[in-house]
């Protein structure tokens, strides 16, 4: 079964602690293991430089964190079809002010 999972913001933002909504897309999935990394400023630079960037395989969990929270986030049980939810930062990071990476996983499906 073809599983996909899609954001509908940049790779990179740079926002206000007030806005911190992100909208994902997913098909065919039921849940998302996110990781959220919390990393200082040089690592960030690190993580967003084209050689130096981390494989989109590389688990959450293998990247350089200050700080780390993860969460199981239930989904629709729609199939076939693109089911989008938002996720708010400030639900699981006690001050988001400070640099981030979002990372997802489940057990089917394989990031390319």
């Amino acid at each position: 079964m073809h599983r996909r999972f899609s954001h509908l913001q940049k790779a990179y933002n740079v926002t206000t602690p007030s806005r911190t909504k992100l909208v994902y897309g997913v098909e065919n999935l039921e849940y998302v293991n996110l990781h959220i990394c919390k990393t200082d400023a040089p690592t960030m630079l690190r993580y967003l430089g084209y050689e130096t960037r981390p494989q989109a395989t590389l688990p959450g969990e293998n990247l350089s964190c200050i700080q780390t929270w993860t969460k199981r986030i239930e989904l629709p049980r729609r199939y076939f079809t693109l089911n989008f939810f938002e996720l708010d930062l400030r639900e699981y990071v006690p001050s988001p002010l400070g640099h981030y990476v979002l990372t997802e996983k489940h057990a089917r499906r394989t990031p390319v």
